[in-house]
């Protein structure tokens, strides 16, 4: 058998005979957006699949529901329609809609099925969220042991199980490394020395996932007095002489996550930000036993939590 058509018949490879399944796909997105043309939607669909049969299983979808590239995509019986809405989009039509996920309603990827639709990441791992047998909260589970038990993934990373005694610092920690020595912690881990895109320094240190550029530990985390927005942040680009925040390295909000307390931070995780942590530690030192603060310290907590240097006050 060398495919099927569009009804589903099986056909060989000597009596294969091209169907009109994809002028049928051209006449159906043109006719919700006319400024694509015939060669545009086949360029799409030829980007969308590689296979000759999974093209043509992805234009059958199409006509047979064009509501798919109206908004229905998530409920698209083959990957494949997801990717052909990208690619239209990509090549102009401004008319075809890419799905937003059924679970949250964001404009995210929609890689997971769930039932009969397709979901983001983030909601496919709520919906297969169970009870963590260690802090008993509703989480996705990471891991399960010997015994069935399901642990979230904070609490796999802490079980005792999961340490050893890194052969660097000799602490018992989670193991990130092996090496021909043993077990090395986080800290102690094997990593490469490159050239600092910020201080020009070679060193040890990570590629930064804002900018795609090494930075070594001295310059990860610095507060910076932004020179482009006048914001005080941490660097996230540019030079030592001219830093950049966040906002500054990259405009587009969607880029970044935001600080789960203040949501206004601009961040590469929903952790708390440096201020929010600021002010949490504050409240808990300056409150009596009763729960109170004097006014006075309220003031002075607000003025150190808005000093430039956070992480000042913090040490």
């Amino acid at each position: 058998m060398y495919g099927r058509d569009r009804d589903g018949r099986p056909f060989c490879r000597a009596c294969f005979v091209e169907d009109d399944t994809t002028a049928l796909l051209a006449e159906v997105v043109i006719w919700i957006d006319s400024e694509v043309t015939a060669e545009a939607v086949i360029g799409a669909l030829e980007r969308a699949h590689q296979r000759p049969a999974g093209r043509r299983q992805i234009a059958a979808a199409v006509v047979e529901r064009p509501e798919l590239l109206s908004g229905e995509g998530a409920s698209a019986s083959i990957p494949g329609v997801l990717r052909f809405i990208e690619e239209l989009r990509a090549a102009g039509a401004t008319s075809v809609v890419a799905p937003p996920c059924p679970g949250c309603g964001r404009a995210k990827p929609l890689q997971s099925p769930l039932g009969a639709v397709r979901v983001c990441d983030s909601c496919a791992a709520k919906a297969r969220a169970s009870l963590c047998s260690r802090c008993g909260k509703q989480k996705p589970i990471n891991h399960r042991d010997e015994n069935g038990d399901a642990f979230c993934q904070p609490c796999w990373a802490s079980d005792p199980r999961n340490r050893e005694v890194c052969v660097g610092c000799g602490n018992r920690r989670r193991v990130y490394g092996r090496t021909a020595a043993g077990p090395v912690c986080l800290q102690c881990r094997p990593r490469p020395e490159r050239e600092c895109s910020l201080c020009g320094r070679t060193g040890r240190g990570t590629v930064s996932r804002a900018t795609g550029k090494p930075q070594c530990d001295l310059c990860k985390g610095h507060w910076i007095v932004c020179p482009g927005c006048g914001d005080s942040s941490i660097v996230r680009g540019g030079t030592l002489k001219e830093p950049l925040c966040a906002r500054c390295v990259n405009p587009d909000p969607d880029f970044w996550k935001r600080c789960r307390i203040c949501s206004t931070t601009w961040q590469l995780t929903t952790a708390p930000c440096t201020r929010c942590s600021l002010d949490a530690r504050l409240r808990k030192v300056f409150a009596t036993d009763d729960g109170t603060t004097a006014p006075e310290l309220d003031r002075l907590r607000e003025r150190l939590v808005q000093a430039d240097h956070p992480n000042y006050a913090i040490t």
